[in-house]
């Protein structure tokens, strides 16, 4: 073969060699930018996916919260509803005793009714709708008397009326709240537990102003039990003698937010009843504490 002739193939042979070196090379590089390209986005997937995985949660948490405070409000709501149904019949049984279509209480006492006197002594007129509580209630009403310097003709059974949870002032005219609200902390300093107001606005009615009247709680005369008693002393670390009717479990027990967890875990080892937060939330004085066990029917 001629010298020209092989140069030529061999030329030749090289640029094929050439050619397929830089083919391997462009493979290469393909199957590396496909790899690059793959991991980038198997990357970016996880983190989307971790990314909609917090969100989710995030989303999850927020519905549990709102279910959780839905659930708080419904029981908010239903223990008020179940209040007022408590509060109705004591209201529409003493707007029948004073209303002025029917003999009121006051009327059936001979009394005239009168527009205003800022001299009219206090009077308080005692209701109890227990029996059992008329001797308590002549403590009280002496108590007031002597003390306090109000008039108190008596105590008065009303059977016929309902069961009060707790002791109520009860008073007709606004003019009248100041002289109440009064009535009120001397009820407490004389140890009558949980004594509320009650404003019954009958404004129109031919009542003498500033007369009252105090409606007992039913089992006012009783005494605490001393089983609550000493689960409080143990508590607490206080002196029986604390543990009145009206002492708050905070201010006048000293009792901080550990305090009262344990005293609810220790009311329900004693009593043998599950307490819920929304009910120990409640419990602000002594008297709650046993208004509770009583409705759960935990005190013998």
């Amino acid at each position: 073969m001629p010298d020209d002739k092989l140069a030529a193939l061999e030329a030749l042979e090289q640029q094929s060699d050439l050619r397929g070196r830089r083919a391997i090379v462009a493979s290469f590089a393909l199957m590396a930018a496909a790899i690059l390209g793959t991991i980038v986005l198997v990357a970016y997937s996880t983190i989307t996916v971790n990314n909609l995985r917090a969100q989710t949660k995030k989303e999850l948490d927020e519905v549990a919260t709102l279910r959780a405070e839905r659930t708080k409000l419904e029981r908010e709501t239903a223990a008020f509803k179940q209040e007022i149904e408590t509060l109705r019949p004591a209201v529409e049984n003493y707007r029948a005793l004073v209303s002025q279509d029917s003999t009121t209480a006051i009327e059936a006492r001979g009394e005239t009714p009168t527009t205003s006197n800022p001299d009219v002594q206090p009077r308080i007129y005692l209701q109890v709708v227990d029996a059992g509580d008329r001797d308590y209630a002549a403590t009280i009403g002496r108590a007031l008397a002597k003390q306090y310097s109000y008039a108190v003709p008596g105590v008065e059974y009303v059977p016929r009326a309902s069961r009060l949870r707790n002791t109520e002032v009860r008073y007709y005219k606004k003019d009248d709240e100041p002289d109440a609200r009064r009535l009120v902390e001397n009820l407490i300093a004389l140890q009558v537990r949980s004594p509320s107001l009650l404003y019954l606005n009958l404004e129109n009615a031919k009542v003498r102003p500033r007369h009252y009247e105090v409606w007992f709680a039913a089992g006012s005369g009783a005494s605490i039990p001393p089983s609550v008693i000493k689960v409080i002393v143990d508590q607490l670390g206080v002196e029986p003698g604390d543990v009145t009717w009206n002492a708050t479990l905070t201010a006048d027990l000293g009792a901080d937010s550990q305090d009262s967890m344990e005293l609810v875990r220790a009311l329900q080892d004693e009593f043998r009843i599950t307490i819920p937060g929304d009910a120990a939330r409640k419990f602000i004085r002594v008297s709650d504490v046993v208004e509770y066990l009583r409705s759960r029917k935990a005190l013998k």
